[in-house]
């Protein structure tokens, strides 16, 4: 008997790939390509235009992941807005919070939601007919850009910064967020595969500080995706998603009732310990962001004459603010001793933001990216 095997190549470098012990599906969306498969493992996986969403096997690692840091760090969520998520397994871990009265998923993919609602039974879990969800299928960044309504957290379980799905990872998709949210509100987002997609984290942190106070990012493993662990973007203006007491997570779980397989107390303030190789990209979003860094770099590429002519205007400007002063400081001078030992103290330098070479060579080396429905 012949062995099938379901291949998925992310990279031209990396790929792997899945037994296939049965086809439960195949059909094509108005959007892309539907393949349910049946791996002895695994169980059941769904996969768009040939790459691996999610699986009966893992799935809980990364909804639980997503889903439960936001809603017991913030501690009152009533209202959640999920963007994306087409198979459910958000919907079902947010379902799982008492005082949730209702949660709005915008999925542009109509049709994949059916296609799961009947083949993913376990990643919904019946969540889509509970009386607090609210099914709009439809683009997520239009709905937040016109909608009337306000939420404490927003979920977004999203495509990755690819072709159209780029615009959920940018500072006016991040400004509608923070629009549609109440006071207190915060938002999580999935933010990529840390090892393969570094170029990708920088970026979209970057974007977030731009329209939030507070800004970071999470990991958790998640084993079905290549590359290991995945990031998760969080951002909100009024609270430090690290900083929460792990005791204080430890009562909102006990007091909720809600049982996990992979989130516990211990695993949320694990999440928050960033390698060493992935802090110097969160670091360079914070510099980004800042108006100096953001300055430089548009003086960096208007090019060396501009840098000259910003230059020799510098001084013109100062020479002319501070030329009152010094008719004031000789009048002065005139009543007074004048003091010894005054300076001015320079004022330091801030680095110039790194280049996006790099950033430009990764995009030339990847070949597609992992898809999340949005």
């Amino acid at each position: 008997m012949t062995t099938t095997w379901f291949d998925e190549t992310l990279y031209p470098f990396y790929r792997q790939g899945i037994r296939v012990d049965g086809v439960l599906f195949k059909g094509q969306t108005k959007f892309q390509t539907v393949e349910i498969l049946l791996n002895e493992r695994l169980g059941r996986v769904l996969c768009l235009d040939g790459v691996v969403q999610t699986t009966e096997g893992d799935e809980f690692y990364y909804h639980e992941s997503m889903t439960h840091v936001g809603m017991l760090a913030h501690g009152r969520v009533e209202s959640v807005l999920i963007i994306g998520g087409a198979d459910g397994g958000i919907l079902r871990e947010v379902l799982k919070h008492p005082n949730v009265k209702e949660v709005v998923i915008v999925d542009i993919d109509g049709e994949l939601i059916d296609m799961c609602k009947e083949h993913l039974p376990l990643h919904h879990a019946g969540a889509f007919d509970d009386p607090r969800t609210i099914n709009l299928p439809g683009d997520g960044a239009a709905y937040v850009a016109e909608t009337d309504k306000r939420f404490d957290l927003i979920l977004v379980d999203s495509t990755d910064p690819q072709g159209p799905g780029i615009v959920l990872f940018q500072a006016p998709f991040f400004g509608n967020c923070k629009r549609v949210m109440k006071k207190g509100g915060l938002m999580v987002t999935q933010n990529g595969v840390s090892f393969y997609q570094q170029e990708e984290l920088r970026d979209a942190h970057h974007h977030r500080l731009q329209v939030f106070k507070n800004a970071g990012a999470y990991l958790s493993p998640v084993p079905c995706y290549v590359g290991a662990h995945m990031a998760f973007g969080w951002a909100s203006d009024s609270m430090m998603l690290p900083s929460i007491p792990q005791a204080t997570i430890r009562r909102r779980l006990k007091q909720s009732g809600i049982e996990t397989r992979h989130y516990n107390p211990e695993m949320h303030a694990a999440y928050f310990a960033i390698p060493n190789n992935l802090r110097p990209l969160l670091a360079e979003g914070h510099e980004r962001t800042g108006l100096a860094g953001l300055v430089k770099a548009i003086a960096s590429r208007l090019g060396g004459k501009a840098k000259k002519a910003v230059a020799k205007a510098a001084p013109k400007k100062a020479a002319k603010k501070a030329a009152p002063k010094k008719a004031v400081a000789k009048k002065a001078a005139k009543k007074a001793p004048a003091k010894r030992g005054a300076t001015r103290r320079a004022a330091p330098k801030r680095s110039a933001p790194k280049g996006r070479a790099a950033a430009k060579r990764g995009a030339k080396a990847k070949k597609s990216a992992r898809s999340r429905h949005s």
